[in-house]
């Protein structure tokens, strides 16, 4: 430990090599700018004369391993498989990947769906995501056909969170992935897999499917980076 004046900018090197035994990159990159943050108000108060991690590069801003998605060949086994399952998560098993699969929501959009924000006539989802941030996704002919049914009807006098439970969520959203990467061990379809390949699966499922990298960020709520990388 040193008093923040004597602090180099070998001493910053010395610490990004530590945390990078143990840390991602970026969340390496958010420590160092942190540390920018502290030293630049050191040196408004004139305690330091010059903030040392202004000297220290950050790492690229690229992803360190390109998204995973699911090969044509695995999704239709695991919706094959899928069927086996159905009385997992209080019987929602089944259609909670389907939906996941066809609309790319994240675990706790899940769960927190509401029923009101299922518009099965305009075929339309309204989601409640990071940021409290609103969006709409369109409805997939599968899922208004064949899985939101099972579901209002199942839940239709405890609908207030559609996948089940009144004042809270019927399951917490940790419990989805652990089924699904269960799932995919005792189908022998493990490969360092989980619950959100499938979302980046839907995601490369857009932009194989034409649409605009700008329209897969309004559907999948999300950023730039990881869409453009799962198109690639």
């Amino acid at each position: 430990k040193k008093p923040p004046y004597k602090i180099t900018v070998e001493d910053i090197r010395a610490l990004i090599t530590h945390r990078r035994e143990k840390a991602a990159k970026s969340t390496v990159n958010g420590e160092v700018k942190a540390l920018r943050n502290a030293l630049d108000y050191l040196v408004d108060q004139g305690i330091i004369e010059k903030n040392p991690a202004r000297e220290v590069k950050l790492f690229s801003d690229l992803p360190e391993r390109l998204p995973r998605c699911f090969s044509p060949e695995v999704l239709k086994a695991i919706l094959a498989a899928l069927p086996r399952y159905s009385h997992w998560c209080k019987g929602y098993f089944v259609e909670l990947i389907y939906t996941y699969l066809f609309t790319g929501m994240r675990r706790y959009e899940l769960v927190e769906l509401k029923t009101r924000d299922v518009d099965t006539r305009a075929r339309t989802i309204k989601v409640i995501g990071k940021g409290d941030k609103e969006r709409i996704i369109q409805m997939h002919s599968y899922l208004k056909k064949k899985v939101f049914p099972f579901v209002l009807k199942k839940n239709k006098d405890t609908g207030v969170y559609f996948f089940g439970g009144k004042d809270i969520p019927l399951m917490p959203e940790d419990s989805i992935g652990r089924a699904f990467r269960r799932f995919l061990q005792k189908e022998k379809l493990y490969d360092k897999d989980s619950l959100h390949t499938l979302r980046h699966t839907f995601i490369s499922y857009l932009i194989d499917s034409g649409v605009g990298i700008r329209k897969v960020q309004e559907q999948a709520g999300q950023g730039p980076t990881v869409a453009e990388h799962v198109g690639h």
